[in-house]
């Protein structure tokens, strides 16, 4: 039995943000490190327009331990959860989804910041093929066997294992505490910016028209040739 909007009133997104020295590292062969960062808090700036559109949340919260992403946060006047000192990214979540637990939230939707092209229908498609408690749902990423979108209700109900094939995993962690893990594809989520490839199927797709994420790689005149650095920001500092 799939849940109804009805019955979502205490559901709310998560969005982990890395620190922004570190992120996107594997598209350093094309971007400087400043145009990384960029990148990243405007692919995040999308994630969280999208979010503040989708009547079904009742909030959004970002963990993280980064200043500038803790101003974007305040900016969308989300709820901001400081990461853990050293906590890598499953025990940042864990702690997050604690977190809102105490606070009452019932259902939770974990979604990384680097999918640009969601939209307020992928949430709603996400929570229509969720079902009632306990349950899990998933969406794969496109080109790679990672999670791109992760429905928890109620938030801990399965351990979070992000990283190498962390889809089968999830799926894995759920049939381990009785749960049917729910699939569902959804191309504008699938696809996450983390390599030259993907920023390349970004700026084939016309989705992409009106993002912060597309106006980045327009303002720092992105081509395929950054594949081979052929357009590093001169002035970046090492």
């Amino acid at each position: 039995m799939s849940v109804n909007r009805n019955t979502m009133t205490e559901t709310w997104a998560l969005i982990p943000i890395k620190r922004l020295d570190t992120a996107k590292t594997r598209l350093s062969p094309a971007l400087t490190r400043h145009q990384r960062q960029d990148l990243t808090l405007a692919m995040a700036r999308d994630v969280l327009s999208c979010l503040v559109d989708c009547e079904q949340l009742a909030g959004i919260a970002i963990v993280s331990a980064d200043e500038k992403a803790k101003q974007l946060c305040h900016a969308f006047e989300a709820l901001w959860i400081e990461e853990p000192p050293g906590a890598d990214l499953n025990t940042a979540i864990t702690a997050a989804a604690g977190e809102l637990m105490v606070r009452s939230v019932q259902h939770l939707i974990c979604l990384p910041a680097d999918i640009p092209l969601i939209r307020p229908h992928d949430i709603q498609a996400l929570l229509s093929h969720h079902h009632t408690a306990p349950a899990v749902t998933l969406a794969p990423a496109t080109n790679s066997s990672g999670t791109n979108a992760l429905v928890c209700s109620p938030p801990a109900v399965i351990p979070f294992c992000y990283g190498p094939d962390s889809f089968y995993r999830h799926q894995r962690n759920a049939s381990r505490v009785g749960i049917k893990p729910q699939q569902i594809t959804l191309p504008n989520i699938g696809l996450d910016l983390d390599t030259v490839q993907d920023i390349e199927q970004l700026l084939a797709n016309p989705s992409a028209q009106g993002t912060h994420t597309l106006q980045v790689l327009l303002d720092i005149q992105y081509t395929p040739a950054c594949r081979t650095g052929l357009l590093k920001d001169k002035t970046e500092r090492l």
